[in-house]
């Protein structure tokens, strides 16, 4: 069995659903219950939420040779493929699912996996993988400590390792609104843009089951000075962000104006991997919309401009 986000199942013709924006990447998940107990995953190993969670999106089950069937057939529709690992002791070889990814398809394969060592690294790419992702989540030493339960000391030194062997096949991300200030996570976007790692940003979601499902959505304002910083560094536009005291962003080092003529919409749209939109996976289509799934219209790029601005002053 594997697991299969709705979305993909629903272009795979695995299920049938109304969709106003189809993913552009095939996202597959490891079967099992994880061992690892992040406290914002539906997937932890305390969490008591649906087990075919992982964000708002569910991921049912179904047969592999179904669903590598659907995939050889489908691959035109996608840009590239996606495993997300859960860690489990009843899956801990998730290597022969990248393997079997390689042979169904010709896809660009991204694996997103909880990795101690090199050596891990190392096997994901020979098992056929071209991007390995490292995920930071949490944006300050401490909230990773106290969400991840591990050292981001140690995982940024793996990272910094990875990005040195394996440079410009690492990616990163990391989540908006688990106490970080927008200092803390800009910081460390500069850094792995520094490495050559790609950074993705995702809006914290409380799950009901989780540890963390009543903790609040991060607000959208901050979500989208983070977003407009990541666009300004990695197109090495970026001069001098300023901060108050708290580490919120007071200023890009341009005014408005000379802003809007550095960006563009895409700084609002799902970040990551290359050809990578996953629709809806933070957000509901009637609520905020943290990142777009799709190229915005004038309207919705003013509007989530105005939104970065709205709680500054001058």
């Amino acid at each position: 069995m594997i697991r299969v986000a709705v979305g993909t199942a629903g272009v795979l013709g695995l299920v049938n659903i109304k969709m106003d924006v189809a993913p552009t990447t095939a996202h597959l998940m490891t079967p099992g219950k994880c061992k690892f107990n992040c406290m914002f995953c539906a997937q932890a190993r305390t969490s008591s939420a649906k087990s075919n969670l992982l964000s708002r999106i569910s991921w049912p089950e179904f047969e592999e040779k179904r669903v590598f069937s659907a995939l050889k057939g489908k691959q035109m529709e996608f840009i590239r493929a996606c495993l997300q690992v859960v860690h489990s002791d009843e899956h801990e070889d998730f290597l022969e699912y990248v393997k079997k990814i390689r042979k169904t398809c010709d896809l660009p394969i991204s694996v997103d996996l909880k990795a101690d060592d090199i050596e891990l690294v190392r096997k994901t790419f020979e098992a056929g993988a071209d991007v390995v992702g490292l995920p930071i989540d949490a944006a300050n030493p401490k909230i990773y400590s106290k969400i991840k339960q591990g050292s981001m000391s140690l995982h940024m030194n793996l990272i910094k390792q990875a990005a040195k062997q394996f440079r410009g096949k690492i990616s990163t991300h990391i989540m908006i609104g688990l106490g970080e200030s927008e200092e803390d996570a800009i910081r460390i976007i500069g850094e792995m843009h520094r490495l050559g790692v790609t950074t993705a940003l995702f809006a914290f979601t409380p799950i009901k089951g989780t540890s963390l499902e009543k903790m609040n959505r991060p607000k959208i304002e901050q979500y989208r000075r983070i977003q407009i910083a990541r666009y300004l560094i990695y197109n090495d536009l970026i001069t001098n962000i300023s901060f108050d005291k708290s580490g919120k962003v007071i200023n890009f080092g341009f005014d408005f104006d000379e802003l809007k003529e550095k960006i563009d919409s895409s700084a609002f749209q799902t970040s990551g991997c290359l050809g990578c939109n996953r629709p809806y996976y933070n957000e509901t289509p009637s609520g905020v919309m943290y990142n777009y799934p799709h190229v915005l219209s004038e309207d919705e790029y003013k509007k989530a401009l105005g939104e970065a601005f709205r709680d500054l002053e001058g």
